[in-house]
């Protein structure tokens, strides 16, 4: 009996032993979900990317959202906005923005739901694009990736002071009147310039006679009918504004049944 009892509790030591090690386990790989950015295509060093996680841990953190980077070797035949979509609504909760890069495909996407809807409008989204995609087509990823957390963290530092960063409320570039003026002069000389060059051209030296006779021919002119011919008529064009024009974030509701907002193209 007390054999069988000592057996017994080495048992249920063991059994006991196992499920601590395997949780101890868990917590020292960390779960990917939990990971804000997350590079499947190996395009970043891990240096570069435990120092792209602080980045975005630490900006998300401080505005209560998701800012998100995944790279993939391969859209597997999805769609870009649709990869991207499914990525935020499995790991994120659907909250902030994601930019997903597959590098097999030179495709990237930004997705939006929740509050970063709001917050990253489709000037917004604008704007963020820029801050990235000449290093992501040169092959910088890192310094892209960075780029785009630090837009980010801009676009919502901008949004905390008041208003989303859109067509209204986004700060406009100062205008420069003496630039412009000296701009205005130079292309109106130019054009002055190539005009009177032109007709100069056209003239051709006659000697000088004089009566005004001597440059008429007899009987050359006939008129053998007369009637009014259209000559032109006047058309009025308005340019096309851009999907960001009129402000705001266009959405779209995914596979998932979520609302997103997003802009994405090829690198």
């Amino acid at each position: 009996m007390k054999k069988l009892s000592i057996a017994l509790l080495l048992v249920l030591l063991l059994t006991a032993l196992v499920p601590m090690a395997l949780a101890e386990d868990d917590i020292d790989e960390g779960p990917v979900e939990y990971y804000r950015a997350i590079d499947e295509a190996g395009l970043l060093s891990e240096s570069e990317l435990d120092s792209l996680r602080n980045t975005l841990d630490s900006i998300s953190e401080r505005y209560n959202t998701n800012v998100c980077v995944i790279t993939v070797s391969s859209l597997e035949g999805y769609s870009a906005e649709a990869t991207a979509d499914y990525y935020q609504e499995e790991l994120y909760q659907t909250e902030g923005i994601l930019l997903l890069v597959s590098i097999g495909d030179r495709k990237w996407h930004m997705t939006t739901g929740g509050r970063g809807i709001r917050t990253f409008t489709d000037y917004g989204l604008e704007y963020l694009e820029n801050c990235f995609l000449d290093d992501l087509s040169g092959g910088y990823y890192y310094d892209a990736f960075t780029a785009y957390a630090r837009g980010a963290e801009y676009l919502l530092q901008f949004e905390e002071n008041g208003e989303p960063y859109d067509v209204y409320s986004a700060p406009k570039a100062p205008y420069n009147v003496a630039l412009s003026a000296v701009i205005s002069i130079g292309v109106g000389l130019l054009g002055a310039l190539i005009y009177t060059s032109k007709l100069k051209g056209e003239l051709k030296p006659v000697r000088f006679q004089p009566g005004a006779a001597a440059y008429t021919r007899q009987g050359s002119f006939q008129l053998t009918s007369s009637g009014e011919m259209f000559l032109y008529r006047n058309v009025s064009k308005t340019a096309r504004e851009s999907s960001s024009s009129h402000g705001g974030s266009s959405t779209h509701v995914s596979s998932g049944g979520h609302s997103h907002g997003g802009r994405g193209g090829s690198f």
